[in-house]
C-alpha cells in the first residue's frame, strides 16, 4: 500500500535525523500523492509513539525510531517506483486521459530517461498507463464504472478464496487479526485480506490482487480519513473474522461481500470530489 511505503520512508528519514516537514500537504506533495495516504501513515506513526499531535494540531517527533533500515542505495529503486506510481495514480483518479511526454516527465520526477522508461514499463503492468510506438505513453483516467467493476470482481474472487482456503486457515492467526481490529484501534488492519488470498493458493486470484492492488488501495485509503467509515470497517472486519474462526463459511462470505461493497457510495463521492477539485470547481 502507498501508506505503508510512506510510513516506512518517514521512519527511515526520522532515524537519519533528516529535516522532515511534518505537514500533511507538504508531505503529500513530496510523495506525489493525495493527503489521505499520508494521513494514514502519520496515524500509524502516532500509534507507534514516533509522532505526536499537539493540542493545536501540530505534529511533532515524540520518539526517534530505532532499528530502521537506512541503506538508501538498496531502497532507492523501490522509492522511485513508489513515488512515480503514486503520482500517476493521483493523476488517473482525476478522471482524465492524458499524454505523458517523456521530456516533461523527466523534469517532473527529476530522473533520467532510461530510469523513467524502466519505471513506466513496470507500472504499465497495472494498466494505469500504456505505450504505443506511435503515440508514446498515455495515462488512463479512472472512471466510476472502473470502481464498480473492480469491487464486483474482487468480491467474487475473495468469496472463492474463502472456499479454497477453508482447510488452511489457522484459528490462531485469525484471532491475531481479530485482535488487531479492536474497536479502540485508530485504523482497521486490512492485512487479513492478503492472508485469506494467500491461503487460497490460487495463482490467478493472487495475480489479480498483485496487479491491481496498488491502484485500488490508494482509493480505499480514503476510508481512513473518515472516522465513521473507519469505525464501520473495524466492525465489519471483526464480523468476518469471527465467522471465519467459528468455521461459519456461509456467514463469513455474506459478511465479506457486504464489507467489500458497502462503502461504494462513499468512495464514489470522494472520486467525484477529487475530479471536481482537479477541474477547479
Amino acid at each position: 500500500m502507498i501508506s505503508d511505503f510512506i510510513e516506512q520512508d518517514l521512519q527511515r528519514r526520522l532515524a537519519l535525523d533528516e529535516d522532515v516537514p511534518l505537514n500533511l500537504r507538504t508531505l503529500a506533495k513530496e510523495y506525489g500523492t493525495s493527503v489521505n495516504p499520508v494521513n494514514t501513515a502519520v496515524k500509524k506513526l502516532i500509534d507507534k509513539n514516533i509522532l505526536r499531535r499537539k493540542a493545536n494540531g501540530r505534529l511533532v517527533v515524540y520518539q526517534v525510531p530505532k532499528n530502521v533500515a537506512t541503506e538508501t542505495d538498496q531502497q532507492h529503486p523501490d522509492s522511485q517506483l513508489q513515488i512515480v506510481q503514486n503520482q500517476l495514480i493521483n493523476w488517473s483518479l482525476q478522471g482524465e486521459d492524458r499524454v505523458l511526454r517523456e521530456e516533461a516527465m523527466e523534469q517532473h520526477f527529476q530522473i533520467g530517461r532510461t530510469a523513467l522508461r524502466r519505471l513506466f514499463f513496470q507500472i504499465a503492468l497495472t494498466g494505469i498507463i500504456s505505450h504505443s510506438s506511435r503515440k508514446g505513453w498515455r495515462l488512463r483516467g479512472f472512471k466510476e464504472q472502473d470502481l464498480t467493476d473492480y469491487l464486483n470482481v474482487r468480491m467474487n474472487l475473495e468469496l472463492l478464496a474463502v472456499d479454497l482456503a477453508q482447510d488452511k486457515l489457522d484459528r490462531v492467526i485469525l484471532q491475531d487479526y481479530l485482535d488487531k481490529n479492536r474497536d479502540s484501534m485508530t485504523l482497521p488492519d486490512e492485512s487479513f485480506h492478503n492472508y485469506l488470498i494467500g491461503c487460497a493458493e490460487n495463482h490467478y486470484i493472487q495475480s489479480f490482487v498483485d496487479t491491481h492492488g496498488p491502484f485500488f488501495w490508494a482509493i480505499f485509503s480514503w476510508e481512513d480519513w473518515d472516522p465513521a467509515i473507519t469505525k464501520l470497517a473495524l466492525q465489519q472486519h471483526r464480523k468476518v473474522l469471527r465467522h471465519l474462526i467459528a468455521r461459519r463459511w456461509d456467514e463469513a462470505k455474506t459478511a465479506l461481500a457486504d464489507h467489500i461493497l458497502d462503502n461504494r457510495s462513499f468512495l464514489l463521492k470522494n472520486l467525484r470530489q477529487l475530479k471536481a477539485e482537479s477541474l477547479g470547481k
